[in-house]
Parts: structure tokens; sequence; C-alpha cells
């Protein structure tokens, strides 16, 4: 018991220095360790309330938008999926930002992660030869939709070994006590994709195998090497 004791402070502590951090480095560190704590000692739900409500925290992502594009939208679900939180379309003045709310350790890393791989896609979509605004539109849905594979496939390979001890599943007990404590959130919704043309389809598949390279546990930092998943 005084072993767990010191773990749940050593969480909260490390949960505090994520919300309060003056800088985003050190506020990626402190959430990675603190979730990586939560994972390694399959924290059960009685633990979980013996952390306080501003164990809690909302991330508001850096870039914003004065439309959703769908393939952000895509990447937000994902993102929030990988990361065992929720997102949230914002709207702010004339502008709209994706906000992660769940616990500090889990919706910090998101909001970096989802700058991260808008960054990323952007940056790789520029060194191709891809031109005109539906083409590259479909690049950006290829790259979302892999990326969306990929998370699939982490979150299935991980959902035994985040159950706890108990038989309880650890992402759900998250997940009830995230909407407990900022309410239900309704579901993003999307406008179906029209089928793409010949040129659009290959521009599709190229965003595809360029996200089969984009690594989720990609340095996003330049001044550190902050991963998004695992811990130091």
């Amino acid at each position: 018991m005084a072993d767990e004791s010191k773990i749940i402070k050593r969480i909260k502590n490390l949960l505090d220095m994520a919300g309060d951090s003056a800088t985003p480095n050190e506020a990626m560190i402190a959430a990675k360790r603190a979730r990586f704590l939560m994972d390694k000692h399959q924290i059960s739900k009685a633990d979980l309330l013996k952390v306080t409500d501003d164990t809690f925290c909302e991330s508001s992502t850096e870039r914003s938008y004065k439309n959703v594009p769908k393939w952000v939208m895509h990447l937000a679900v994902s993102v929030a999926e990988l990361n065992d939180c929720e997102s949230v379309i914002c709207h702010s003045n004339s502008s709209i930002v994706f906000e992660y709310r769940g616990f500090k350790s889990d919706s910090v890393i998101a909001k970096y992660m989802h700058d991260y791989l808008v960054e990323t896609c952007e940056r790789l979509l520029n060194k191709t030869e891809i031109r005109g605004r539906s083409n590259k539109n479909f690049y950006r849905l290829g790259f979302s939709s892999e990326i969306d594979n990929k998370v699939d496939e982490i979150v299935s390979e991980r959902k035994l070994a985040m159950r706890s001890s108990t038989g309880t599943d650890l992402v759900l007990t998250k997940k009830e006590m995230i909407a407990s404590h900022f309410g239900e959130l309704s579901e993003h919704r999307s406008s179906r994709t029209r089928e793409p043309n010949a040129e659009e389809m290959q521009a599709y598949f190229a965003g595809s195998e360029d996200a089969k390279n984009v690594s989720l546990n990609q340095q996003i930092n330049n001044d550190k090497n902050l991963f998004l998943s695992g811990a130091a």
C-alpha cells in the first residue's frame, strides 16, 4: 500500500507539472512520464479516484481553422483514441481549434501529437509534385487514413496489456471518468467524400504511402527528444 501511495503521489506531481509548466518541453516530458507510470502500474479505478479533479485538463491545438478540414477531423479522432481522451471542436471568435479533454498526461500529449501530425502532413505534401486544391486534399485524406490504420493497430495490440489485474479495462475506466468530469460529448460528424478521379486517387495513395513512414513515436520538438509513447 505504501508503494502504491508513492506511485500515485508521483503521478499527481507529474500531472501538476504537465499542467503548470512554463515550457512545452517540460510539460510534454512530465505528461509522458505520468502516463507511463499509470500504464506500467495498471492503476485501477479506485486508485485513479484518489487523484483529485485537477488531474483533468483541456489542451487546445496551436493551429486554428476557419473551416475544419475533413482530414484534420480524422486526425483529431485518431489522436484522441490513441491517447485515451476526447477531441472537441471549439469556436473562438472567427476561428476554430481542437481541444483535447482528459487526464493531463493524455490531453497534453494529444495536443502536441495533433499539431505534429498536421505539420508533418503539410511538410510532406510540399515535397511532392502534387498540384491543385482537390488533388492536395485527397493526399491529406490518404495521409490521415493511414494514420488511422496505424492507431487501430496500436490500440488493438495494447488492449490486453492495458487491462488491470482485476480485469477492468483501464481505457474504458478513464473514458468513464472523463465523461463524468466534462459531461458526455457528441461525436464528430463529417460529410461523405465523393469518389475521386484517377489523378485524385493517385494523390490519395501518395499521402497514404508517405504516412506509412511517419512514426507515432516521432520526435516532435527540435530541442529535445520528446517521444509520444513509453517513458524514460
